[in-house]
């Protein structure tokens, strides 16, 4: 029986009861047919405001977009991190990056109280090759700020051991719980195994005995080298006033005469497995990960479109076994797993790509097949309604990051470090819907289909499957 209209009907009056349900969508259409549909105007200015990039032999790059905003931001981004370490110095980036805001100031004692006397919003951001400073400031303060970026960064150059041993438990508490954190763990493992002949296998918070050993010279040396104008960009977003903002960040970052190239490593991805047993817990992390793309790679769209498709689940967000994302249905409905993660990490050149489970251990057979072969079915029969569900979650997602000159600052300051124009929000949202169904298929074939990917297990590992048996999934199809 179905209830309709305050009746009850047998089931014999299904087609009635359809035909009156129909009938009431088409009076509510014809009610509110007056009312169109809401369609954003993506040729306003906000969505294509361009970057202007000012490249100069010697000097810093200097990119500005000026906007709306009641505040302003600049982002120093720098090509270091454990890429560009070696076994011998891993964690001297993780460990400058703690420094930087204890160096000292021209009119305060540390660069970290020169902000905070600013009335400044300082956030650091980093990756295996990048670090990232970005201060938000009145725009009236945004010289000001330059300023003291340009002390911070020439100061790294002329540490002293007092300095470096009063940030060094803070380093060290730091990687501690890094490496407590499986999740971070698990990243570390992957990258080791992924580019286990490439330095951007290292841990990017490095290593505690390393941590422990490392002085003043050291450090100093290694921010010489990598601290330079050619190996930095900075970016400012926001309502500021650029008339003498040149001027300024020639000051505050003098003409390199001698300048060096940038280094352009390369990475070769490796499949392989590795697994971190500990029996005194039933708690597993699992982690599949495949060769991923660059974020200038003409395949990163649709690659991050897969990355919503898939998307995220945690079993205590209420939603039951009711998830749009078809793998969240199929390991809620079967309890594999108590959560997963998609990612996607992009470098300058290479990218990881993979998924993280959290699960109990017992079934892992059917939870690493199961994953494995959702990618494969992406490859065979990605449906359309789910790729524009994907797409739809991308574009809200890039809307949302850019509520701010420092999101904004930020992203300039990547795309300008990668050596290409920043794109204005109006072209991400048309390079994210120009993307079809069978784009999406062909990237997920050349991904997942027929190749070997990096297995990680952290926990209760017993019942990890054999290599050679996720490695045979990913070209096992099943109609």
């Amino acid at each position: 029986m179905i209830w309709c209209s305050g009746r009850i009907m047998f089931r014999s009056s299904l087609p009635v009861a359809r035909s009156y349900l129909g009938a009431v969508r088409s009076r509510c259409y014809a009610r509110h047919s007056g009312i169109s549909e809401v369609v954003p105007d993506y040729t306003a200015l906000i969505y294509n405001q361009e970057a202007g990039v000012t490249r100069e032999t010697g000097r810093v790059t200097l990119a500005t977009l000026t906007s709306a905003y009641n505040t302003a931001s600049v982002t120093l981004r720098v090509n270091t991190g454990s890429r560009f370490e070696t076994e011998e110095n891993n964690g001297a980036s993780h460990f400058l990056q703690h420094l930087a805001f204890n160096s000292k100031a021209k009119n305060a004692p540390t660069i970290g109280e020169a902000f905070e006397k600013l009335g400044a919003s300082v956030s650091v951001s980093n990756s295996r090759e990048q670090i990232a400073y970005t201060v938000s400031v009145d725009g009236r303060d945004i010289n000001a700020a330059i300023s003291i970026l340009g002390e911070m960064v020439n100061s790294l150059s002329d540490l002293t051991q007092e300095q470096v041993e009063q940030v060094r438990p803070r380093a060290l508490e730091h990687q501690k719980a890094a490496v407590a954190c499986k999740y971070k763990r698990s990243m570390d493992h992957l990258h080791s195994i992924i580019y286990q002949k490439d330095t951007l296998g290292l841990a990017k918070e490095g290593k505690a005995e390393n941590l422990r050993k490392l002085d003043a010279a050291t450090l100093s040396q290694f921010a010489s080298e990598n601290f330079t104008n050619e190996r930095m960009v900075l970016a400012v977003a926001g309502n500021f006033d650029g008339k003498d903002l040149q001027e300024t960040v020639s000051e505050a970052f003098p003409l390199d005469r001698n300048p060096k190239p940038a280094p352009n490593p390369t990475a070769q991805y490796y499949g392989s497995v590795v697994t971190d047993r500990d029996d005194t817990t039933d708690d597993v992390l699992v982690t599949v990960g495949y060769e991923g793309l660059s974020q200038t790679a003409n395949n990163y769209y649709p690659l991050a479109i897969v990355k919503e498709l898939v998307g995220d689940y945690c079993k205590y967000s209420g939603a039951g076994n009711n998830h749009s994302g078809r793998l969240a249905e199929y390991l809620a409905t079967e309890k594999l797993c108590d959560s997963f993660t998609t990612f996607n990490q992009c470098y300058s050149d290479v990218g990881v790509f993979g998924i993280t489970m959290a699960s109990q251990g017992k079934y892992l057979d059917d939870l690493v097949g199961g994953v494995v072969a959702e990618f494969v079915r992406l490859a065979h029969n990605a449906r359309p309604g789910e790729v524009v569900r994907a797409k739809d979650k991308l574009i809200n997602k890039v809307l949302a990051r850019h509520n701010g000159p420092d999101a904004l600052s930020n992203d300039i300051a990547l795309y300008t470090m990668l050596g290409v124009v920043p794109p204005n929000l109006s072209d991400v949202i048309n390079n994210i819907d120009s993307v079809s169904v069978d784009h999406v298929r062909a990237v997920c074939s050349e991904h997942f289909m027929d190749v070997e990917p990096a297995v990680v297990g952290i926990g209760s590992t017993r019942n990890v499957p054999d290599y050679n048996q996720v490695r045979g999934w990913t070209h096992w199809w099943r109609v």
